[in-house]
């Protein structure tokens, strides 16, 4: 399957919302979104593992793997609006924007 896959080691992350972009040239395009819940399982000794990887058949095929720092401090649980729904853990803004460059940079 060709695209981009990103895992936060060890554990995958689910299925990304992709957009395919039309193109006027033969070159082809498309983008990958990502959203998630981070639970203390995705952190190994307080770092947060994030690995993205690009291929294109068996033709190419490329990983970039970066350890972030969790600083000592625990996820931060979403603030509950209803009684009926449970905290989730949720990546800092910073995380999930360089996973988004990651994937960017691969793909080039």
């Amino acid at each position: 399957m060709d695209g981009l896959e990103a895992k936060l080691m060890p554990l995958g992350v689910g299925l990304p919302d992709t957009r395919y972009h039309k193109a006027v040239d033969p070159l082809e395009s498309s983008t990958q979104g990502l959203t998630m819940q981070l639970f203390p399982s995705h952190y190994t000794k307080g770092q947060l593992v994030l690995k993205c990887t690009a291929h294109i058949g068996a033709l190419y095929r490329r990983s970039v793997e970066v350890r972030l720092n969790n600083r000592g401090r625990d996820p931060v649980p979403e603030r509950v609006t209803s009684p009926n729904t449970t905290p989730r853990l949720c990546a800092p803004l910073p995380v999930l924007l360089i996973l988004a460059v990651l994937c960017c940079q691969i793909a080039r």
